[in-house]
């Protein structure tokens, strides 16, 4: 049961650094003026997402939601340290970068959710 939890969540990451590739390199134009290619922006993406599922997975065993919110910042920089390592940019630049992907993953769930519940799919609809 656990192995196909770990398989699903392999796959899941690799479906979802898809997108997270593009935010990826949108985010690295952005910040450091350069263009990098799809597929180091994917292998960075989906190592570092995995790297951070691991750390989130070891988190979510002690069931504190404190916890949960403090691993945060470590996943932030966990995520920038393979952006840096990955993508051959400084630190601080990797943390911009960073920082402003996961800002356009959240601008885009809550698009994704206020469509959701201006549609009546999600939930409390009467």
């Amino acid at each position: 049961m656990i192995l196909f939890a770990i398989v699903g969540a392999v796959l899941g990451i690799a479906i979802g650094s898809l997108l997270g590739a593009l935010f990826l390199m949108l985010a690295a134009r952005l910040v450091a003026k350069e263009q990098v290619e799809y597929g180091e922006a994917y292998v960075a993406t989906f190592v570092g997402s995995l790297i951070n599922y691991g750390i989130g997975m070891v988190v979510g065993m002690t069931g504190s939601d404190i916890a949960a919110l403090a691993v945060l910042p470590i996943q932030f920089l966990v995520f920038s340290v393979v952006i840096s390592k990955r993508l051959g940019f400084g630190f601080g630049v990797s943390c911009l970068i960073c920082l402003v992907q996961w800002l356009m993953g959240f601008v885009l769930a809550a698009i994704v959710v206020g469509v959701l519940l201006a549609a009546g799919l999600m939930g409390g609809g009467a």
